[in-house]
């Protein structure tokens, strides 16, 4: 009997033992889930890695993005200056221009003169010296009329250089004229100082003479006939 009762008695033991030492086993977790929890915490790891990069990519995009923003900026704020210095040179051209077209206006008698005293053409002198509106009643008073002062012009310009003479000349100084000079019977003038030059077969010389461009109803005339021979 007591054979048995220690047989019943190692056998529960047993039971005992080996019900604890499986319940320990469950416990303890398999090489599998540790497996399974590392690839978790790795998959983990890449996707912030990979946010990350994502992230470093999107700011290098902005930053790209920005910085062709500011150089588009920059390329508009170049191109309006150059467009600004374009019109401003080209105003200054059209102004020259205007200029220039004004100084051929009161060239134009003095032109006119040379060109009559070459050419033995009386009419176009007298038309170089011969003004309009108010000024040509003054004139008309003249004793010294511009026909004879052709003639005059001419004999002794013949005389000193010969007939074949050539003449050139230089505006040295301007000065516009005051309504106090004018007196009111012109609508713009000019005082010139001009240096004639006079070629010819027989001697060549300088002269410099001061001479009145007059603009009197739309006309520009001199207002006298210079004599290049003294």
């Amino acid at each position: 009997m007591k054979k048995l009762l220690s047989v019943l008695l190692s056998a529960v033991m047993l039971a005992l033992c080996l019900t604890a030492c499986g319940e320990s086993n469950n416990n303890i977790p398999s090489k599998s889930a540790l497996s399974e929890n590392e690839q978790t915490k790795d998959s983990k790891v890449e996707n912030n890695i990979a946010d990350n990069s994502s992230k470093s990519v999107l700011s290098e995009n902005e930053q790209a993005i920005d910085s062709k923003v500011e150089n588009s900026i920059a390329d508009n704020s170049s191109k309006t200056v150059l467009s600004e210095n374009e019109q401003a040179i080209d105003s200054k051209a059209e102004n020259n221009i205007a200029d220039n077209n004004t100084d051929k206006e009161y060239e134009k008698p003095l032109n006119n003169y040379i060109k009559s005293l070459e050419s033995r053409d009386a009419e176009l002198f007298v038309d170089s010296v011969t003004p309009k509106g108010p000024l040509a009643t003054v004139g008309a008073l003249s004793e010294n009329s511009p026909k004879n002062q052709y003639q005059n012009r001419l004999n002794k310009l013949i005389n000193k250089y010969g007939d074949d003479f050539d003449i050139s000349y230089e505006i040295i100084n301007i000065t516009e004229m005051t309504s106090n000079e004018t007196l009111g019977l012109v609508d713009k003038g000019y005082t010139l100082k001009v240096n004639f030059t006079v070629s010819g077969s027989k001697e060549k010389g300088s002269i410099t003479k001061t001479v009145k461009a007059l603009n009197s109803g739309g006309k520009w005339c001199l207002g006298s006939a210079p004599s290049l021979t003294a």
